[in-house]
């Protein structure tokens, strides 16, 4: 059954092969400084998982070492930045290293103060990128403006499956604008919008919207100011999916 959070989605098996060795490194692992000149740079290795949360990185030139190390990686997978003031100038480097790696399935931003504008250049990266897959930017404060972003570019996106939004000041405006792309996107299954202020208007908007998309399957509108006219549209909505769901199921039983 799918539903408004709380709920919780079963992990999909891995795919038939050997295992891949995974190594989860931390800063020590990969940062260098030159012999001569000092300044710092990034070997990955054979890194999978590199976690970086709140190491007190707050130097741009550091984040800047991080993203062009990215650029010709093709090892790691998972990049936890979160708890570091990154800012705008950092993830913007980090966006122009996104359109050119493959290999970064999920990048954890949370509470980095990137603001809209780093949110903003994170959605032209989106909009190239092929290989990221789930995104966290929690706390950023990005309101409606980066959420209109982000919006742009889930309309052309088709790799992000989770997009974590948590605690950015989004209002009925962004949640509408994610609404309207979310007509267009057949890939995101996870939405956390928690702790915004999409309000009755915004929860209309996605419950409107989401009787036709049958990918999302996870939403998570707590804390969101709604009312009862916003629920009882999340409850239409629940019922139309869980509808279609169930007919699902059924016609899989008929062909067992």
């Amino acid at each position: 059954m799918l539903c408004v959070l709380p709920c919780l989605l079963l992990a999909p098996g891995g795919l038939a092969g050997e295992p891949i060795a995974k190594r989860t490194c931390s800063l020590d692992d990969v940062s260098r400084r030159g012999l001569l000149s000092r300044k710092e740079y990034f070997e990955l290795g054979d890194c999978t998982t590199l976690d970086l949360a709140d190491k007190k990185i707050g130097d741009v030139e550091s984040v800047r070492a991080l993203a062009e190390a990215l650029k010709s990686n093709s090892g790691l997978t998972e990049l936890i930045l979160r708890d570091n003031t990154v800012g705008y100038e950092g993830v913007r480097a980090l966006a122009e290293a996104l359109k050119a790696n493959s290999a970064l399935t999920e990048l954890n931003l949370g509470w980095t103060s990137i603001g809209y504008e780093g949110v903003r250049a994170l959605a032209e990266a989106l909009k190239v990128n092929s290989a990221l897959t789930s995104l966290y930017l929690e706390g950023n404060s990005i309101d409606d403006k980066g959420a209109q972003a982000l919006a742009e570019a889930l309309k052309v996106n088709s790799a992000l499956i989770t997009l974590d939004l948590y605690d950015n000041s989004i209002g009925a405006g962004g949640a509408r604008a994610l609404a309207q792309a979310l007509k267009a996107n057949r890939a995101l299954a996870s939405l956390d919008l928690a702790a915004n202020s999409i309000g009755d208007e915004g929860a209309r908007a996605l419950a409107e919207t989401l009787k036709g998309n049958s990918t999302l399957t996870e939403l998570n509108l707590k804390d969101n100011s709604i009312g009862d006219e916003g629920v009882r549209a999340l409850g239409s909505w629940q019922q139309a999916v869980d509808g279609a769901v169930e007919r699902i199921i059924k016609a899989n039983e008929k062909e067992l």
